[in-house]
């Protein structure tokens, strides 16, 4: 598996019918602990607050889920580039 860099990653997520890009992960980007579903370890996700709050899964340029597994229950920091409890 290649080793991910969050600063220069490109990605997107869609919220409802609109697209929207991140040159480097997002603030507050998530990797799932897999606690439910193990298949989901590490799969990239970020909370937004759409009629509530839901994690959408953040899609590579070619819309595909992004999986971070070494990362794996920890929120992704964009100020410190720092990943965190």
């Amino acid at each position: 598996m290649a080793i991910i860099d969050p600063t220069t990653l490109s990605c997107h997520v869609f919220i409802g019918s609109e697209k929207r890009y991140f040159n480097g992960l997002p603030n507050s980007a998530y990797a799932c602990g897999g606690y439910q579903d193990l298949k989901d370890v590490g799969r990239l996700m970020l909370q937004v607050y759409d009629k509530g709050t839901c994690l959408v899964p953040l899609l590579d340029e070619n819309g595909k889920c992004i999986f971070m597994p070494e990362h794996a229950g920890l929120t992704f920091e964009k100020k410190t580039n720092a990943w965190k409890n």
